[in-house]
């Protein structure tokens, strides 16, 4: 059985892939947004029992097919980038997970 050749990566002009990120926002491609199925509660409470508290998420980013020396620094920064500037980043670890074949 033969297998198909993989195409590599599209590069960005500095050949980076934070670089690529920042072309294809430059170009007006737009992530996709997730549906908010109810809308939040605005408003004060009419006692003092309730208090608001602050959250935080954990998001985790698989990313394929990435060039074998490609660093930690760049997906870092390749995050960074994609996040944008409405969102607040306290931690980033990168994790390379072991080869299946």
């Amino acid at each position: 059985m033969k297998t198909a050749a993989i195409p590599p990566l599209p590069m960005a002009k500095d050949g980076t892939l934070a670089g690529l990120v920042r072309e294809l926002q430059d170009s007006g491609v737009e992530p996709k947004k997730a549906k908010q199925s109810r809308r939040p509660v605005v408003g004060c409470s009419s006692n003092n029992c309730v208090k608001s508290v602050a959250t935080s998420r954990v998001i985790d980013v698989f990313v394929s097919r990435l060039h074998p020396m490609s660093t930690v620094a760049e997906v870092e920064d390749c995050v960074k980038v994609i996040k944008g500037d409405n969102i607040h980043i306290e931690e980033v670890q990168c994790e390379k997970l072991k080869a299946q074949y």
